[in-house]
């Protein structure tokens, strides 16, 4: 199983908006002396010259340099920002149903906001809720194909 990370995504954040500009790191490709690959580019006087240049072949590992030029043409800044807002709101949409979750059976005659079954008028929480949204995601993907 992976380690836990931490991740500072505010600090993610702003290292790929600086990085904005660089939006043109989308491709890759085997360099001049074939052992090391080329990821993105920038064209300056009329001529084209790579951004980064890949080499693992140093190291040992050859075989890994078209692998990790294609990760580094992936993981561009707009890939980083969108990954991180989608982050950021997977984590509102678990902290809204954690509120549900935990909703005390007894806030129906208490007040506050809860899950409920109709037409028992009951409240569902915990593990029950979990079992009763699991259910209704099952049965929608049933009807939506």
């Amino acid at each position: 199983m992976p380690e836990t990370l931490h991740l500072d995504l505010d600090a993610i954040e702003l290292q790929a908006s600086d990085l904005i500009g660089w939006d043109n790191l989308t491709d890759c490709w085997p360099a001049e002396n074939k052992w090391d690959w080329e990821v993105g580019h920038r064209s300056e006087g009329g001529n084209t010259y790579p951004v980064l240049t890949v080499s693992t072949a140093g190291y040992g590992a050859a075989y890994d340099t078209e692998k990790m030029a294609r990760y580094h043409a992936a993981v561009r800044p707009a890939a980083v920002l969108s990954l991180i807002a989608e982050i950021k709101a997977l984590r509102k949409d678990s902290e809204r149903y954690r509120v549900l979750r935990e909703a005390d059976i007894d806030t129906i005659h208490n007040g506050g906001l809860l899950a409920g079954l109709t037409p028992d008028n009951i409240v569902v929480n915990g593990q029950h809720l979990d079992e009763r949204v699991d259910a209704v995601i099952e049965a929608r993907k049933r009807v939506t194909p």
